[in-house]
């Protein structure tokens, strides 16, 4: 009887306690993290310097022209200043339309 006592402490020592599944939901890896396919445009295929992005200080350079994996943070780094990139085409597009009417009106 005092083996069937052992190995039921044994047992129940080696359970998972259930602080170790919060840890392991800790250790998931970031969706900023993961890999994910990259295409920066060629401006100019004699001309172009490699794209260069940075996330807190973690930086990386990449060529254009060519299809790449890099992290999906990097690329959601590109996408918000290509979009911010846009918006500011528009917003001094209509500055100078409404400038020349002014003009136009005086």
């Amino acid at each position: 009887m005092s083996n069937q006592n052992v190995e039921k402490d044994k047992i129940e020592k080696t359970e998972i306690d259930p602080g170790e599944e919060l840890k392991d939901k800790k250790t998931k890896v970031d969706p900023g993290e993961e890999l994910v396919d990259f295409y920066a445009p060629s401006i100019d295929p004699e001309r172009d310097m490699p794209l260069f992005l940075s996330v807190n200080g973690e930086n990386v350079r990449v060529m254009r022209g060519e299809t790449v994996k890099i992290k999906r943070k990097f690329k959601e780094v590109y996408d918000h200043s290509v979009e911010q990139e846009r918006a500011n085409r528009k917003a001094y597009e209509k500055i100078q339309r409404e400038s020349r009417q002014a003009l136009a009106d005086l």
